[in-house]
């Protein structure tokens, strides 16, 4: 079974992958709805994402960035 600390980076690493998708997607609206609407939607969805990250693996978006720099440091 993968430690809890692999699986969290896991999840933060799909999740920027995924949010990467989000925000090209939502690069076609800016035309239509404008830039600041666009940050807005992909705002509110970063919050709720992260929200259910943290609530889900009780790991805040700051403990994430430090998984990830000691892991590409080889200290986990």
């Amino acid at each position: 079974m993968a430690q809890p600390n692999i699986v969290a980076i896991a999840f933060a690493l799909l999740w920027q992958l995924f949010r990467a998708l989000i925000e090209g997607a939502l690069d076609i609206l800016v035309k239509d709805l404008g830039r600041t609407v666009v940050r807005k939607v992909l705002n509110v969805i970063d919050q709720s994402i992260e929200g259910f990250l943290n609530d889900a693996l009780q790991m805040s978006q700051d403990q994430v960035a430090i998984q990830l720099k000691a892991e590409e440091l080889g200290y986990l």
